[in-house]
């Protein structure tokens, strides 16, 4: 914890924090030359910096902060690209935050059902036979000398961590007990998630967050309300 009202995060290898402790503050030459900084340090190129100032209070994520709730994913990414919007447009914000602007890349394995019940095959077998090429399955314990009970686990052989091609290795047995090659009865496709799913009172939700001067943060918690309720007066 850097600051005691700074939420903490998890330690990472791309991230670092610093706390500087000023000899002086005056209130018209110290913000000029925090903002003179700040222009500095956008320049650095494929890194995000940010230069705070710590402000005594209870913790919070950001002083400006704007919640979306609602059960449809891709209308919360919406959303919360159009809250984003709304305050990076806002004089005055800065380190304009959405967590959900980017997504990952998911490896799925999409099952063709029909083919499979055809060919006699079960999708817990196709389920048992992914995780015993990948991850590997319990196959039982044995106890060492040191009187320590140790797992047995059987997996597929390797060099390193799986890759795709390793499932073209995998064969499914079917209910006659013939072997079906995986890849007859299942394909790999790219496809994109979200980063962070978060919750509150069951409901998803996505938030954006911003800093800034106390005069901006009025006008920024105003613009984001007039996309929420321009998006309600537009739904049926």
């Amino acid at each position: 914890m850097i600051y005691y009202n700074v939420l903490s995060r998890p330690e990472a290898a791309n991230r670092g924090q610093l706390f500087v402790l000023l000899h002086a503050y005056d209130a018209e030459r110290t913000p000029r030359t925090l903002d003179s900084l700040r222009a500095q340090l956008a320049e650095y190129p494929g890194a995000r910096i940010e230069l705070k100032e710590f402000e005594n209070g209870p913790p919070i994520e950001a002083p400006i902060a704007m919640r979306v709730e609602g059960p449809n994913l891709d209308t919360l990414r919406t959303l919360a690209a159009s809250v984003q919007r709304a305050l990076e447009s806002t004089p005055g914000t800065r380190y304009v935050n959405n967590p959900v602007r980017l997504t990952r890349t998911d490896l799925r394995l999409d099952v063709d059902r029909e083919k499979a019940g055809l060919l006699g095959i079960p999708s817990i077998e196709i389920d048992r036979t992914l995780r015993l090429g990948i991850a590997g399955l319990d196959a039982g314990a044995f106890r060492g000398d040191d009187g320590n009970d140790h797992p047995i686990v059987t997996r597929l052989a390797r060099q390193g961590r799986p890759t795709p091609e390793q499932l073209d290795r995998l064969w499914v047995p079917s209910a006659s007990g013939a072997l079906v090659p995986l890849g007859q009865v299942a394909s790999l496709s790219f496809t994109s998630t979200p980063t962070v799913i978060s919750h509150r009172d069951r409901l998803q939700h996505r938030s954006c967050d911003a800093r800034g001067a106390r005069e901006a943060r009025g006008h920024a918690a105003a613009g984001g309300l007039s996309v929420a309720r321009g998006r309600r007066n537009r739904e049926p």
